[in-house]
């Protein structure tokens, strides 16, 4: 069975004020707090190497915790991306956080503009840390083989898509797609699945306000190096808190349903 190792994740008893979801994510923000101004100075009008922040990191992380911060090729449609790094024995030894620098500067690092693409992933990065359960319940989808090419492309689809939708009958049309994806399934697979999609929803939510509000922050600090302000991304074109509602009550619904099998057995 693959593990997560102790350089992979914080120990509830390091999670402060408390251990519950509201206090893993206060503890992140708490990071991410001290890795802003571990890193503050060093960007501004100049770009900032992928060796520093990986530096940075490490600075506010506990010690012996495992990251790599690697270059996302030129040309790749993507600004970053946090992976789970497995070691040579197949369990879980750290995260690699994948950035897209700036290829046209001297250092080929991170300015002023990747600067709320840096903290989106980051957000992601410390929540791992902080939350081995979350970590947990990957492992065991990918074991029962749940987390399939299907999964992925329901996903991306339906719930990462910023895609049009008609906002009078949304939440009815996510829930009959909910309800068409889980068909012939098992109850567990459901279960798992919903719970594991409520939380990247959540995580990719807090994770875009973030990289808005510190990318505000930045360029406040260094006032004059851009010569327009960076409009902050438009989070409500997701529908986070649509989707996390309809998924919250079909969650909420199948549960009621095992308990009462579990009565009646």
């Amino acid at each position: 069975m693959v593990k997560i190792l102790k350089t992979a994740f914080i120990p509830i008893s390091q999670i402060k004020p408390y251990g519950s979801v509201e206090g893993r994510y206060k503890h992140t923000q708490n990071l991410m707090a001290e890795f802003y101004n571990n890193i503050k100075d060093e960007i501004g009008s100049h770009d900032v190497p992928l060796k520093n922040v990986k530096k940075a990191y490490l600075k506010v992380l506990p010690s012996h915790k495992r990251i790599e911060v690697q270059k996302i090729k030129r040309g790749a449609n993507i600004g970053g991306q946090v992976n789970i790094g497995i070691n040579e024995k197949g369990n879980i030894a750290g995260y690699i956080v994948n950035l897209k620098p700036n290829y046209y500067g001297a250092v080929q690092g991170l300015g002023l503009q990747e600067f709320g693409t840096l903290m989106h992933e980051t957000d992601h990065l410390f929540s791992y840390f902080t939350n081995p359960k979350y970590i947990q319940r990957i492992i065991t989808m990918t074991e029962k083989g749940y987390r399939n090419k299907k999964y992925f492309q329901f996903f991306d689809k339906e719930l990462q898509s910023t895609k049009k939708q008609n906002r009078k009958d949304f939440a009815t049309v996510l829930h009959k797609k909910l309800k068409n994806y889980f068909k012939n399934k098992s109850s567990d697979e459901k279960i798992n699945t919903l719970q594991d999609f409520r939380y990247r929803l959540l995580n990719e939510k807090n994770a875009y306000n973030t990289g808005n509000s510190y990318q505000t922050a930045i360029e406040d600090y260094h006032p004059g190096v851009l010569s327009l302000k960076t409009e902050p991304l438009p989070v409500w074109k997701f529908h986070f808190d649509e989707k996390l509602k309809v998924i919250s009550d079909m969650l909420k619904e199948a549960l009621q349903s095992e308990r009462k099998k579990l009565m009646q057995t």
